[in-house]
């Protein structure tokens, strides 16, 4: 192949991603425009987090909010496994804007709580919770580490908001809480940064897709 028929192929490769990702930030801005919210653009760590003092806000990423339709797909993906999940708390870890409180609660889950760290993240989700008039979400503004589950949690979300020292923290934290419960657990993990760290020993994997898109894992805890 000569040099200028590689660069024409480079710059048709080049075109059809930039298309790819112009239908993907037109889908992301969908999702916001057809109800008046604020969850698609991406906000930097510097930003969200100027004002916290904890040591764990180091571990803790940029906002960045997961593609409806990955929402979608995951979740129902949850239900076909178990449907007794809507019936139970659903709980996201590092929620951000609500954009899956939102679209867990059109899918029909009955409770969920939202755990953010970031003042001004939780600000937003907030209103965004109002503008859907939603009935079903609160929104606990704190350390997703230091914070205690209770009653009949059974969903357990996770957009890999943090470093997997972090996450660990959190899982430990799931596996004592449904002990004490005696119930059934599931996490869900969009994305790929702690793929494989899960011990299969205690965390049975479910479902995994890793096609176009954001991958995701759904896990059964095993107690």
């Amino acid at each position: 192949m000569t040099v200028e028929a590689m660069m024409a192929k480079a710059r048709v490769l080049k075109g059809r991603v930039q298309n790819l990702i112009i239908k993907f930030k037109k889908r992301m801005n969908w999702f916001d425009i057809s109800r008046n919210l604020d969850t698609s653009d991406c906000v930097d760590r510097e930003f969200i987090f100027n004002e916290a003092d904890s040591p764990n806000v180091k571990y803790m990423g940029r906002y960045v909010p997961t593609d409806f339709l990955q929402i979608k797909d995951s979740l129902s993906q949850l239900i076909a496994f178990d449907k007794s999940v809507l019936e139970h708390t659903f709980v996201d870890f590092g929620c951000g804007k609500g954009r899956v409180l939102i679209m867990a609660e059109r899918m029909g889950f009955k409770k969920l709580i939202g755990v953010e760290f970031s003042k001004k993240l939780y600000d937003i989700c907030l209103r965004n919770l109002n503008k859907v008039n939603s009935k079903a979400a609160q929104v606990v503004c704190g350390d997703a580490v230091e914070y205690r589950l209770s009653g009949d949690t059974k969903t357990f979300y996770f957009c890999n908001p943090f470093e997997y020292c972090l996450f660990e923290q959190i899982l430990n934290n799931i596996r004592g809480f449904l002990k004490t419960a005696r119930q059934d657990g599931y996490i869900v993990y969009i994305d790929t940064r702690n793929f494989g760290r899960l011990d299969p020993d205690e965390y049975e994997l479910l479902f995994k897709y890793d096609g176009p898109g954001t991958p995701f894992h759904i896990y059964k805890v095993l107690l």
